[in-house]
């Protein structure tokens, strides 16, 4: 079983920048933090994406819908939540580079409650 990934959880892009989640309707909490869910992703915003100067890979600024690590019984609101194994594409279109774009959990902040 795989941790649920909340609010207080660390999400960076591939580029060592940091994700602002976007909660939603919070509904469930963990340790006080609420749980992420996959329908709340699209208004996530990245900063600090360290993408080389210069290069074709422009800095991450948005996250698309995760492509893995979706819990498939626990759901909020009808939406799954993410788990800690959870990755998603940044700077979706068709210049981006899928593997050096993506997001995923650096750091899960509590380990209560685990989910498939």
């Amino acid at each position: 079983m795989a941790v649920v990934v909340t609010t207080a959880a660390t999400v960076e892009c591939a580029q060592k920048g940091t994700v602002s989640q976007n909660a939603g309707p919070v509904k469930l909490k963990v340790a006080g933090a609420a749980v992420s869910l996959c329908s709340a992703i699209s208004g996530w915003t990245t900063a600090g994406c360290q993408a080389a100067a210069g290069s074709t890979k422009s800095p991450c600024d948005h996250v698309g819908a995760p492509t893995k690590g979706t819990a498939t019984k626990l759901k909020v609101s009808g939406s799954a939540v993410l788990l800690d194994s959870f990755s998603a594409p940044a700077n979706v279109g068709p210049a981006a580079d899928p593997v050096a774009h993506t997001v995923s959990v650096t750091k899960t902040a509590s380990q209560k409650l685990k989910a498939s």
